[in-house]
């Protein structure tokens, strides 16, 4: 209505009240970020230099001296900043690293799973399921610590509801079951729910449906 709700007073505003919340930066000079709500309440303080929104926890991932910390929108600090990586959540658990520990955690930073130490790394989580490392390959396990995707791949990424994985600098695409669905021959793989788009060698672009293999 033409009501100066929040006065000028900020370097930069981001998010624009996300869920009723905003990022903001009060000084250009020292890159610190914080969170206000529409009253313009401090929820969290200018202090730290990364602040983002994690929609699974309804909670703000922030980072401070490099360390890694979950706040809530009430600003109660859940997980101080502490770890050294905390990927996104995913129905409510996150991949987190301190040292050399490797572990799943919930929105409280309590530990809920330990990833075996034969894995040297771990990047990414979705559902049930983790990205990991073994022998300079990666592969797919569950939380379980069954072996989903056979560490065979260069990369892999989630694109859910299915797998991304890449071999010989060409992509293909695997279920959430460890069924190979399209060979490694794709530049790129963009897959939606029963069909991909896939950009090829020779420089055309197909729809694939997945599950019957036709040309569409």
């Amino acid at each position: 209505k033409g009501q100066e709700v929040i006065p000028c007073k900020y370097e930069g505003v981001y998010g624009w009240f996300e869920n009723g919340f905003c990022i903001v930066q009060k000084n250009s000079t020292d890159d610190l970020y914080g969170v206000i709500d529409k009253s313009d309440r401090l929820v969290i303080p200018c202090i730290y230099t990364e602040v983002s929104y994690d929609q699974d926890i309804d909670a703000f991932a922030v980072t401070k001296n490099g360390h890694c910390g979950i706040i809530s929108t009430s600003g109660e600090i859940f997980v101080p900043p502490t770890w050294d990586f905390i990927s996104w959540y995913s129905d409510g658990v996150a991949l987190a690293e301190k040292g050399n520990l490797r572990m799943l955690i919930d929105k409280n930073g309590e530990n809920i799973y330990n990833i075996p130490p034969q894995y040297s790394d771990a990047k990414d989580i979705d559902k049930d399921l983790i990205i990991v490392k073994k022998n300079n390959s990666w592969g797919v396990v569950s939380r379980q610590g069954k072996v989903v995707v056979d560490f065979k791949y260069e990369k892999i990424r989630f694109s859910h509801p299915h797998i991304i994985v890449c071999q010989n600098g060409k992509e293909g695409l695997v279920s959430i079951n460890g069924d190979v669905l399209l060979p490694c021959k794709y530049e790129r793989i963009f897959p939606s729910n029963n069909t991909a788009l896939t950009s090829e060698t020779n420089g055309y672009v197909r729809i694939v449906d997945i599950y019957i293999r036709n040309i569409l």
